[in-house]
């Protein structure tokens, strides 16, 4: 019995000792990652939008699915006016579509679609589709042994999901073209934790608004140019002056450390005894001048970076640095793209009417308010246009009936 003590014993210390070995040189290097000054800054990257459709006007049809009139009203709509586009609201939308006597079978045709567009001007027709937007609540228990006095920690965990998964489809109003259905999907959650008992659950509203933001910023990149962060490494170190320029960048000084990284670089080369530190300071340099639109001047620093030792880091900002570069270029050639499309003119409903010749040409705002002073159709001829804008979904049953009434008792 003793023997067998002693046998499990010596395994048991032999296995510490192994661990001990295995777990030194991992700390040994954790600790020297720590003392090199390896600091992560955040870097703007730009990205031009997905499609290359350029308007200063845009429609919203009817939004079809849960929380799509949510998302249309409340995110999409001020967003597009934040970019400094005009906006036709839905209801504004379907007053033009009866107003004009669009022939409809079941959707508008392309014919139509270029009608509208000579009647909008150069613009896009947006469909949102959401096909799920839901929340959901989940109980958690999670226990935890501490083997050192075997006891148990229960924490008991109270998650709410929030999910939004649909379509933004875009069709050009000029050509009548449809660019494509866009797909969009966030799922985000938010638990609380207690160990004395199942806590409260976190509110959806919270977790649905932040689900709606991330789809809504997704929908954003189809049409603007947006910017995504990545956090590229910053050395500091003591030696050649790193810490100072590091120090300058994150005081939010960015032309001052470019110049202070130049600085320690012709500091730095002379000695030449340290290859880490000039290394770092190459690469400090390239990060800056790329952080200054410099990319050029940048990728020639972190080339050199990347062939000493002592820079890890120069192959990830060297891959961000062509990244960066390609995405500033793009976003300027929309840019200047979007210079040459001119201001948007007020919406002329009556001079585009594809039906007989108007008696006068005044001119509609986009809000739709003068949509009125066309000449009306027919109760018959607007009760069947009426039908078919409900077939296609471009108006609700009780828009329908309330419109139907209102025609009804003009009769």
């Amino acid at each position: 019995m003793k023997r067998s003590l002693r046998k499990i014993t010596l395994v048991s210390t032999l296995t510490l000792v192994v661990g001990l070995l295995c777990v030194v040189p991992l700390s040994a290097q954790f600790f020297k990652n720590l003392l090199a000054g390896d600091k992560k800054v955040p870097v703007m990257i730009q990205h031009p939008p997905t499609i290359g459709l350029t308007v200063k006007r845009v429609a919203f049809g009817t939004p079809t699915g849960d929380c799509a009139e949510d998302m249309v009203g409340s995110l999409l709509m001020p967003d597009f006016q934040q970019q400094n586009v005009d906006v036709v609201d839905e209801q504004h939308l379907r007053q033009i579509l009866a107003e004009q006597n669009f022939s409809q079978n079941g959707e508008v045709s392309q014919q139509d679609k270029i009608s509208l567009g000579k009647i909008l001007g150069p613009s896009a027709l947006i469909f949102v589709q959401v096909y799920e937007c839901n929340a959901s609540k989940q109980p958690l228990v999670s226990n935890q042994r501490n083997y050192l006095n075997n006891t148990v920690q229960t924490t008991y965990i109270s998650q709410t999901r929030f999910s939004v998964r649909g379509s933004v489809q875009v069709t050009d109003l000029t050509t009548g073209q449809v660019l494509g259905a866009h797909n969009f999907e966030s799922h985000q959650q938010r638990q609380t934790t207690s160990t004395a008992g199942q806590p409260e659950f976190p509110q959806s509203d919270e977790v649905k608004q932040a689900a709606m933001q991330d789809a809504a910023n997704q929908v954003h990149r189809v049409f603007f140019p947006w910017t995504e962060t990545v956090d590229l490494s910053f050395y500091d170190d003591k030696n050649c002056g790193l810490k100072e320029a590091y120090q300058l960048y994150q005081s939010g000084d960015h032309a001052g450390a470019l110049q202070m990284s130049k600085n320690n670089l012709t500091q730095c080369k002379p000695s030449h005894k340290n290859e880490e530190t000039l290394a770092r300071a190459y690469y400090n340099a390239g990060l800056t001048s790329m952080v200054a639109g410099h990319y050029d001047q940048a990728k020639t620093y972190l080339q050199q970076a990347m062939q000493m030792k002592g820079a890890d880091a120069a192959t990830a900002a060297m891959e961000a640095c062509n990244r960066a570069q390609a995405g500033a270029a793009q976003v300027q050639q929309y840019q200047a793209k979007l210079a040459r499309v001119p201001a948007p003119a007020p919406i002329n409903l009556t001079a585009q009417a594809p039906t007989a010749a108007p008696a006068s040409t005044q001119a509609v705002p986009v809000t739709g308010a003068a949509a009125g002073s066309a000449a009306k159709p027919s109760a018959a001829t607007r009760l069947r246009n009426l039908d078919q804008l409900l077939k296609q979904g471009l108006i609700t049953k009780k828009d329908y009936d309330t419109k139907k009434a209102q025609i009804l008792s003009e009769l």
